[in-house]
């Protein structure tokens, strides 16, 4: 199976390299390893998918999904550390029973979104067994700005900003997000990013994260969250438990916020920013000036306060952590 889905995955690259402009790649697929053009500063970042895990298959489809999302969590990662993606390796564990299609069809899915954002696979590795599907990419990219963004730079006063909306990943929306790497490009260009991570446990842990690695709180405005029309639809069409937040810890606040608080798998941009900077911006995207391909939203500010809080109609409340957790 993989000298026949090497020969395979040769000719399809080379197809497509005829369409798409990708980074300088001295030596790609085809040998015992790539030679790719660095940076003085090369990030990098890899993810692993699991079936049973991560996913679940129900339907052939549902393969390439996979791998387009494979890649799609580590270009959002390269995107919340201010970095353009540049090259990719994939490495595949597939059942031996199904290996040349699921192989086939999980690439398949990966190099449409690589073509998209102009990233090169320069190679990986294959193996085949008696379990289910596992998929590992690894991207390697160079800064937009001279330093990293990091969940370490946010400051007591930061405007706390969010791409899109938030909640109902499971309404498939984890299988189709769009990382946003277009849109921390625009921003950086001009303007100044104190910290940033991307959205994957959960706005409410994910934050947590920021805040626990500067030292200091936030306060979220409630009222002010992207709530995503998923999250709505969710909540309206089943019974959904969210155990880490209990009524009498944060009232007044509503199950499709919940949602957006605690689902994870949203992969959109948290960043804080100084407020005088965060309103410019607001304002140029807004007007339609910049165009980011997704929303902003001012929905909370960093605190000298440690500790997370959310406002309700009875005042700010602590907000319990909670997530999703892999």
């Amino acid at each position: 199976m993989e000298s026949e889905y090497i020969a395979w995955l040769t000719a399809e690259v080379e197809r497509r390299r005829r369409s798409v402009q990708f980074p300088p790649v001295p030596l790609g697929i085809g040998d015992d390893a790539a030679i790719i053009q660095t940076a003085p500063q090369t990030v990098c970042c890899a993810d692993l998918l699991a079936e049973g895990t991560h996913f679940i298959l129900r339907d052939p489809a549902d393969l390439e999904h996979v791998g387009r999302k494979a890649l799609a969590v580590n270009l959002s990662d390269m995107a919340a550390m201010g970095a353009q993606p540049e090259t990719a390796l994939l490495s595949l564990l597939v059942n031996r029973d199904a290996g040349f299609q699921q192989a086939q069809s999980v690439t398949r899915g990966l190099l449409d979104l690589a073509d998209e954002f102009q990233v090169a696979l320069v190679g990986g590795d294959t193996c085949s067994w008696a379990g289910g599907l596992v998929v590992n990419v690894a991207v390697h990219g160079t800064l937009l700005k001279s330093r990293p963004l990091l969940r370490s730079g946010a400051r007591p006063g930061d405007s706390i900003l969010v791409t899109g909306s938030l909640g109902g990943s499971i309404q498939q929306h984890h299988w189709a997000f769009t990382p946003r790497c277009h849109a921390i490009d625009l921003i950086l260009r001009s303007f100044d990013v104190h910290a940033a991570t991307d959205i994957s446990d959960g706005l409410a842990r994910d934050l947590g994260h920021v805040a626990d690695a500067s030292l200091v709180g936030a306060l979220l405005f409630a009222e002010q969250i992207p709530v995503s029309a998923a999250a709505i639809m969710l909540v309206q069409s089943t019974t959904v438990d969210t155990p880490e937040l209990d009524q009498q810890d944060v009232p007044k606040i509503s199950q499709a916020l919940r949602q957006a608080l605690y689902d994870g798998e949203d992969f959109e941009l948290l960043l804080t920013m100084a407020p005088e900077s965060a309103g410019q911006l607001l304002r140029r995207v807004q007007s339609g000036e910049l165009d980011l391909g997704c929303s902003l939203t001012l929905i909370g500010e960093m605190t000298s306060n440690l500790g997370l809080q959310i406002t309700t109609p009875n005042g700010n409340r602590p907000l319990p952590l909670g997530g999703y957790q892999h």
